[in-house]
């Protein structure tokens, strides 16, 4: 076997294992390259799990609820910065539209419902157990590699593509979710009477440093994004988090 089909087997046996786990299979033609999103997902979690807020919603878009909220959420997205001062910034970025409600006009919706600490609230319960999680494999995410792009300018982007992209709610989080781990958290006292400053998995990070220099190319543009609105924005209030924002996009650049 030579190392393409042991990579595809691997691969394979990643997505059954993920698969058994309770992960949907997603189909790479149904991604929104242009948006980035899975947007059958975005849409099918807010419909059964918040429907009398969908009802209102209809009420506010009669002619094209769908589209009103696909084009709201994706310019949720499109801004980020989870740590701001300004608590009203938080709800932008993947980070903040999934911990924090969206909202358009007088429609709130919920895009991801985190475990609850108990089963009192059947609410709670379902929205969670409504969470649409899923695993899409050779994921092409150029909006600019396609026989459209080409007819129209006479050139199309390489169909560069990511083995696998994991979604929750039509919502890719893997790179920013990494990014998180590797920043890590504002450190203290240890429990042997030591300072430090940041806390973060000595176990994941250099996992994740390891991820990030092979796919550099892929990544740098979201890393790019996070770390500088972050980072060298001066927008992340703990200088020590804000120098390993700016140490993984100085490292992503390098090899980029």
């Amino acid at each position: 076997m030579n190392a393409d089909a042991k990579e595809a087997a691997f691969q394979q046996d990643i997505i059954d294992q993920m698969v058994a786990g309770g992960w949907k299979l997603g189909d790479p033609a149904k991604y929104d390259r242009k948006l980035a999103l899975y947007t059958e997902d975005c849409l099918e979690y807010v419909k059964t799990t918040q429907p009398r807020a969908w009802a209102k919603y209809e009420q506010l878009y009669p002619s094209g609820a769908d589209q009103a909220f696909i084009d709201k959420l994706a310019a949720q997205l499109s801004k980020a910065d989870p740590q701001a001062s300004d608590k009203s910034l938080r709800t932008y970025g993947t980070l903040g539209v999934l911990r924090h409600e969206l909202r358009d006009k007088s429609a709130l919706f919920k895009m991801c419902q985190f475990k609850p600490e108990h089963g009192l609230n059947p609410d709670t319960l379902a929205m969670y157990e409504g969470n649409i999680l899923r695993v899409v494999p050779e994921l092409v995410y150029s909006p600019y590699a396609t026989a459209a792009e080409l007819a129209e300018t006479g050139k199309a982007a390489k169909k560069w593509r990511i083995d696998l992209v994991l979604f929750v709610n039509g919502i890719p989080f893997f790179v920013e979710w990494c990014m998180q781990c590797y920043i890590g958290s504002p450190g203290g006292h240890t429990r042997y009477g030591h300072i430090r400053n940041v806390s973060y998995s000595n176990t994941a990070a250099p996992l994740i440093e390891e991820l990030f220099r092979e796919q550099s190319e892929l990544i740098s543009s979201t890393v790019s994004h996070v770390a500088l609105t972050k980072g060298r924005g001066g927008q992340m209030a703990n200088s020590h988090l804000r120098e390993r924002a700016e140490e993984l996009l100085d490292m992503v650049e390098a090899d980029g």
